[in-house]
């Protein structure tokens, strides 16, 4: 895959950052550029694990596309076919849902929304879903990294999603408490697209250029099950919970 590099005095929003592609990195010509080595510092956190080479044109700083949508919480892919650069962003909590489904589990109450349940092809899922305590004092659970993770299943309930962790971190509940997340372009998306290749070529290894070339962030047309599941147990008591709720989403 070539690289392509954006100008960093460009960069106000990965919208912009797209559009400001450089000529220079499909110009056929021979640049003098400085290589630089500057700090890549995102909303006040330096980032890190980036790859690429920067350089200096013409009094103008040039950051790889791919390691600046990354900093920013973003996926990058390339379609040779159509010779076209994606650039998916999270999708941000609403706080308006056409659809929504809740269960109730002791003094906890888990809920999945979706602001859409017809979604275009390409578009980013809106999904998010919720773990509020209902309780009058603290409560100390121990669950996983967070209390619950999604799963994407398709008409065939084929799919899957990111497994709980078996060990369960400590985590202190105080009235009111809300644990709010949403289905990750980044995780949980690509988890279901991985399982569904690698079910459709059993005992084939995915190429590492194919991993940075397929648009694994979106959901391909269909009709799907989406749903949080949580698996958490109360450190007084010892009881435990595991249960799951779950919406329906059309991609078109």
């Amino acid at each position: 895959m070539s690289k392509l590099w954006i100008r960093a005095g460009a960069v106000t929003g990965l919208a912009a950052a797209a559009w400001s592609l450089s000529i220079a990195a499909y110009s056929s010509d021979t640049l003098q550029v400085k290589p630089v080595q500057p700090r890549l510092v995102v909303n006040g956190e330096e980032a890190k694990g980036g790859t690429g080479p920067m350089f200096s044109y013409r009094d103008s700083t040039y950051v790889p596309l791919r390691d600046v949508s990354t900093a920013m919480g973003a996926t990058v892919s390339y379609d040779k076919e159509f010779n076209t650069v994606h650039v998916d962003t999270p999708v941000p909590v609403n706080g308006k849902s056409q659809v929504h489904a809740s269960k109730t589990l002791g003094d906890f109450k888990l809920s999945i929304y979706a602001a859409e349940t017809e979604v275009p092809n390409g578009e980013p899922i809106p999904v998010w879903a919720q773990l509020e305590y209902l309780g009058d004092k603290d409560a100390v659970v121990n669950q996983g990294f967070k209390p619950f993770y999604f799963k994407i299943l398709n008409e065939a309930g084929e799919g899957g999603g990111a497994l709980i962790p078996a060990i369960l971190i400590p985590t202190t509940y105080s009235p009111g408490d809300v644990f709010l997340d949403q289905l990750d372009s980044s995780i949980d998306i690509p988890s279901y697209n991985f399982t569904i290749y690698q079910r459709a070529h059993p005992n084939e290894e995915l190429p590492a250029q194919m991993l940075k070339d397929t648009r694994w962030s979106t959901l391909p047309p269909g009709k799907y099950t989406i749903s949080a599941g949580t698996r958490f147990s109360l450190k007084s008591t010892g009881e435990r919970f595991e249960e799951s709720t779950e919406i329906q989403i059309t991609v078109k």
